[in-house]
């Protein structure tokens, strides 16, 4: 009780939030729909959703960043999907002459992608119950109540989902203008997975966790390695329109977003 009055009183919006899990345990919130930049998200229990109600208006870089570099027509893969709404960011952006192509693991996450969608009748999107990864198989899934940090785990004591390579996934050879890649730490796994997808791709998007990575047991420099491997250049959004470069050796103590570019020169 102490640790919860503790962050009702650091939380920066501690009436919503209070309200915001009254509605969530009342079940009232899948009453209530979202109103975010072009689509609505539906209020389910999940972190995402609540954190949106919370606060409606509050600016996402990532999100910001699929609006300014995306065009109408790009083709885009985005891998660990959630609830919806970089997929639905990204649908706006790429329009009816684009293709979103989209992967969600986690069964009841993966609910409430399918109702965002059709809330939004996101037609130019296509979304698969799938994990990714560097085999096909079989993996254990974590099934926590924090839902945007459930992930692949080793114990098998989660759910069981099924897991497929990006190269089996999606065996056509159109290019891909944009691959965006957030899975809590599972990222190596699904680039050693994707050598075809990846020779096609211009742009991915993808996060690096010291924490993260080591739950399987590899270092930032080796996934960074692999990605340069496959012919990118690895950079920073340090603000919007300004990149800086990044090497292999590059290991921040929180989790970071970056960037891996084919021609740097096209991005800019």
């Amino acid at each position: 009780m102490k640790n919860y009055y503790q962050l009702l009183r650091n939380h920066s919006h501690p009436a919503r939030f209070l309200l915001a899990k009254l509605l969530m345990l009342s079940g009232a919130c899948r009453l209530i729909t979202i109103q975010q930049r072009g689509y609505r998200l539906r209020f389910h229990n999940s972190n995402i959703a609540m954190y949106r109600w919370i606060a409606p208006g509050e600016q996402d870089a990532e999100l910001e960043f699929f609006r300014a570099y995306l065009k109408p027509g790009d083709r885009v893969v985005d891998v660990g999907a959630n609830i919806g709404e970089t997929v639905l960011t990204e649908s706006l952006a790429v329009g009816n002459s684009g293709r979103v192509i989209a992967f969600e693991p986690h069964p009841r996450t993966f609910s409430f992608l399918k109702q965002n969608l059709e809330l939004n009748q996101a037609r130019n999107v296509e979304a698969h119950n799938l994990g990714l990864g560097e085999k096909p198989g079989t993996v254990s899934f974590s099934d926590s109540k924090r839902d945007d940090m459930n992930r692949v785990n080793g114990d098998q004591s989660g759910l069981q989902v099924r897991i497929e390579t990006l190269d089996r996934a999606i065996p056509h050879s159109d290019p891909v203008r944009l691959l965006k890649v957030d899975v809590e730490g599972y990222e190596k796994f699904v680039f050693l997975g994707a050598a075809r997808l990846l020779s096609r791709t211009v742009c991915v998007y993808f996060e690096v966790s010291v924490v993260h990575f080591r739950w399987f047991d590899y270092t930032t420099q080796e996934l960074l390695e692999l990605v340069m491997g496959a012919g990118f250049q690895i950079f920073r959004i340090v603000q919007p329109g300004s990149l800086a470069s990044v090497q292999a050796n590059f290991n921040p103590e929180h989790f970071e977003n970056l960037v891996a570019l084919r021609d740097p020169a096209d991005f800019q």
